[in-house]
This record gives structure tokens, sequence and C-alpha cells, in this order.
């Protein structure tokens, strides 16, 4: 499983509709409507995967949760590296720094600007988000596929 910032995983790309990614997929474990988000979030368990349907995108997929330990950002497996090691190959692939926040057991590093979220559990890579990325309009820059 390769997650490309901006783009996807694999053959998942940010602007696919419920539909396609059925299609591409099959029939999710789980389906979860948030409406107080406008959000539908697929599970797929043995993915490992989280995608949300997003109601103010044109009911499009806008935002990835990566759980899959296997999974790969440019040949790396993040599961594997030091929160500062990847932080910082992160931060200078992005040439973006990150903020954090810290609700205890569990720290969010947050790259805004790439809409990029790494979820640590109790010092250990627990999610592994990301989402489509926005113009100067505010507008998603969704990716060619």
């Amino acid at each position: 499983m390769q997650i490309v910032l901006e783009r996807g995983v694999d053959d998942i790309v940010f602007g696919m509709t419920e539909a396609e990614l059925v299609t591409l997929l099959g029939k999710p474990d789980k389906v979860e409507s948030d409406s107080e988000y406008g959000i539908t979030r697929l599970y797929y368990y043995k993915r490992k995967l989280v995608l949300n349907i997003e109601d103010s995108n044109d009911s499009r997929l806008g935002w990835l949760e990566v759980h899959n330990h296997q999974a790969r950002w440019l040949g790396l497996n993040p599961w594997t590296l030091a929160p500062d090691i990847l932080l910082a190959r992160l931060g200078h692939y992005l040439h973006d720094t990150y903020a954090v926040d810290d609700y205890g057991g569990m720290e969010s590093y947050n790259f805004d600007r790439y809409w990029l979220e790494l979820q640590y559990v109790l010092g250990d890579l627990s999610a592994f988000n990301f989402g489509v990325t926005y113009g100067a309009d505010d507008r998603p820059l969704w990716p060619p596929r």
C-alpha cells in the first residue's frame, strides 16, 4: 500500500465518489454517517483504511485515514520510524513545519498546508491521515485519475 500525499493510496484517489470506491474496493465493512460534520465514513477493516466522503466537496473522497502498518510513504514505513525522524522527513519533503496538539496519551502532529495529520497514541503511530489540498480559492485541488 503506497501513500501518495495530495493524491491518495494506491488506486484510491481523492475526488472519487462513494459508488466509484465501492466498485474499486467492494462493499465496506461498515458505513457511518456523521450529519454534524457532513461526512460519510467507509471502513475497510482488512485494508485498515477509513475513507471520508465529504458533503461539502460534492460528496467526494476528501480525507483518508491509514491505519495499515504495511503502508509505505516514499518507500518508508512510517510505523517503524521514530516520531522525530518521520516528522523531520515530512518537514523536509513538504518544506513546511508542523503544529502539535497534545491530548495526554495522544498527540496529533499537523502539517496544515498539506492536510496531513499523524496521530500518535502512547508514543506509537496510530494513524497517518491526509486529505485533498485546496487552492487559493478554497476549492479542492482534485488530482488527475
